[in-house]
């Protein structure tokens, strides 16, 4: 995807976060949206002149769907003008901060009143469950409509994944009312520090009611992940996606796969050298495409990135990606497979060389014949003489000179 040129129509060329959007627009936004306008916002006053969308998608851990989706909301809103060129986004404008007129009550706000009346019945749930009840009634995120992800346009999409849907007030008090989900939103909401989202609680729910996670498989996800520095709910909801559609229904189950995962992931990064900093999203699909479409083992994929560190001397995916493609389209399927080719490539190589040298020196044979035959000696007419001829004159010639001498 090309990149976006940012432009800047304000005066000031600093970061600057206006009153008027903390008091009217942000209270209004989803909280993936303020951050991508943050970070517009920063870029600018970085004076970074171009970004993409795929760069700002990797930088929040989300999909570039998401970021396109939370653009258009501030352009709707007009913080923003979008240019595009053939229907893609190609330049950003960022368009002065004025106060909305005739702000109208926010759908949070009756959100908020509606989930309060609905819980005000579970008075007599243990301190857990009020815990989670507080968690529910701060839900700040208004945006019906950007409370789903489409995971047709995911790098993640899988046909059996179920869609999310969007959960009723009602129906997450039923589920608060649980008080094994109660003491899991109380726990996720201490692992994040702060009062969980509209949005991360429906997430979390999507989790249990559509792909089937028990509790505890939702308590391992949020560890596991937090234990590897990614603490957004966005990365935490890419991993339950691919756990379902690994068919993973248990703790053990995920810390198998993840122990796998983990090995191949280390085991790639130190056959290419790479150290100090994690895989970028293109490179774990590089991983992905070798492991699952591929299905080659880790010796074969070590091989190949050893020959890639041999040829160019750097670690380079897209290198290795053609060695393997290479190998996957010849059958190979282990270490001998690569030796057969070795030898195969090498026999050829002698037999082409050999083809070779038999060419050089047939021309250089005719060369040679074509020179002798050119010579200054060979510029005359040339006699022929018959030997046996030649030796009887010279016999018959003799003869009459001894008569001539004896008479």
């Amino acid at each position: 995807m090309s990149l976006i040129q940012l432009h800047n129509n304000n005066a000031n060329s600093f970061t600057c976060v206006s009153n008027y959007f903390i008091d009217h627009y942000m209270p209004e936004a989803n909280g993936e949206y303020v951050k991508i306008y943050l970070y517009i916002l920063k870029c600018i006053s970085m004076a970074e002149p171009a970004c993409s969308i795929a760069i700002i998608a990797d930088y929040f851990e989300t999909t570039e769907t998401d970021v396109i989706r939370a653009l258009k909301y501030w352009e709707k809103v007009n913080l923003i003008k979008l240019d595009y060129s053939k229907n893609e986004i190609t330049g950003i404008r960022l368009l002065p901060v004025t106060s909305p007129k005739g702000k109208k009550a926010s759908a949070s706000d009756s959100i908020k009143a509606d989930t309060h009346s609905t819980l005000s019945n579970s008075e007599e749930s243990n301190q857990t469950n009020a815990n989670a009840n507080n968690i529910i009634n701060d839900f700040s995120n208004s945006e019906k409509e950007n409370k789903t992800i489409n995971f047709s346009d995911s790098k993640n999409s899988q046909s059996d994944v179920p869609a999310k849907k969007d959960y009723s007030a009602n129906e997450r008090a039923n589920f608060v009312n649980d008080p094994d989900i109660s003491e899991l939103f109380f726990v996720i909401g201490t692992y994040f520090n702060k009062i969980l989202t509209q949005t991360e609680v429906d997430t979390i729910l999507y989790w249990i009611d559509q792909l089937h996670f028990t509790p505890e498989l939702v308590t391992y996800l949020v560890e596991y992940c937090i234990s590897k520095d990614h603490t957004s709910l966005r990365y935490m909801d890419k991993v339950a996606i691919a756990w379902h559609s690994n068919n993973i229904t248990t703790v053990e189950q995920a810390k198998e796969n993840s122990k796998k995962y983990s090995k191949t992931y280390y085991g790639i990064m130190n056959a290419l050298g790479i150290s100090g900093r994690n895989l970028i999203p293109a490179e774990l699909d590089f991983v992905k495409k070798w492991t699952k479409n591929y299905a080659f083992s880790m010796q074969v994929i070590e091989e190949a990135c050893r020959r890639t560190i041999s040829s160019i001397h750097q670690p380079s995916f897209e290198y290795t990606d053609q060695i393997l493609s290479s190998w996957f389209k010849k059958k190979v399927h282990s270490l001998d497979d690569i030796k057969q080719l070795d030898i195969a490539y090498e026999r050829s190589k002698k037999y082409n060389t050999k083809a070779l040298d038999n060419t050089k020196n047939n021309a250089q044979s005719q060369k040679n014949a074509s020179s002798k035959l050119n010579n200054r000696f060979n510029n005359f007419n040339q006699r022929s003489y018959d030997p046996n001829k030649l030796e009887q004159f010279l016999l018959n010639s003799n003869f009459k000179a001894d008569d001539n001498t004896k008479k």
